[in-house]
């Protein structure tokens, strides 16, 4: 009975390889994805970073005004908060759904952190059963294709968890800075509405 049990264990594991490779090739090309948007915002953020740094230290400074902040505004979360924000009334309830859609992107790049190394481990544990079986019968060509399989897919699930981590990272800090920014420029209006 037992014998029968693992040998069906068995069976089905060889038969999760598949799905295993094919979701790694799906996260493998949204990972890609996000890479490219992530490069494309970062690039935005040196050519227009150093005008809104300037733009903020000057709100601080109460040299420019506030109010203008919109016509600056030139990163994602900020043009978001933006377009859809006809003033300083409703901005801080666009400023919270803005941070609900960063942790929710946040969210899935924590996912890929944590499942990619997880799928590779899967990956790397399914074809060991047969590559054990080749060495266990000295066939070396079966032992070495299976091999080959479970060390690629560690080193894909690695990979993709150490991006994900990198763009987490990166996410994070762009969106806890465009965030506290807003912040700054509506709390200003706020204390400056106060003073009238």
């Amino acid at each position: 009975m037992q014998d029968y049990l693992l040998s069906v264990f068995f069976e089905v594991s060889q038969l999760l390889l598949t799905p295993i490779v094919l979701g790694m090739t799906v996260i493998s090309v949204w990972l890609l994805f996000q890479l490219g948007g992530t490069a494309r915002e970062g690039f935005e953020r040196v050519l227009f970073g150093r005008n809104w740094r300037q733009y903020i230290d000057n709100v601080r400074k109460r040299t420019a005004s506030p109010s203008n902040w919109q016509d600056t505004a030139c990163y994602p979360m900020h043009r978001w908060v933006a377009d859809r924000s006809k003033g300083f009334c409703d901005m801080a309830i666009f400023l919270r759904e803005a941070e609900v859609i960063a942790h929710k992107r946040l969210g899935q790049l924590q996912i890929l952190v944590r499942t990619g190394p997880m799928i590779g481990l899967v990956g790397t544990l399914i074809p060991l059963g047969p590559a054990l079986d080749g060495l266990s019968k000295s066939d070396l060509h079966e032992l070495g294709t299976h091999m080959n399989i479970a060390f690629t897919m560690t080193v894909f699930g690695i990979l993709i968890g150490a991006i994900a981590y990198a763009l987490y990272v990166i996410h994070r800090a762009w969106s806890e800075q465009d965030i506290s920014d807003l912040e700054l420029i509506q709390s200003i209006v706020e204390l400056d509405k106060q003073q009238i």
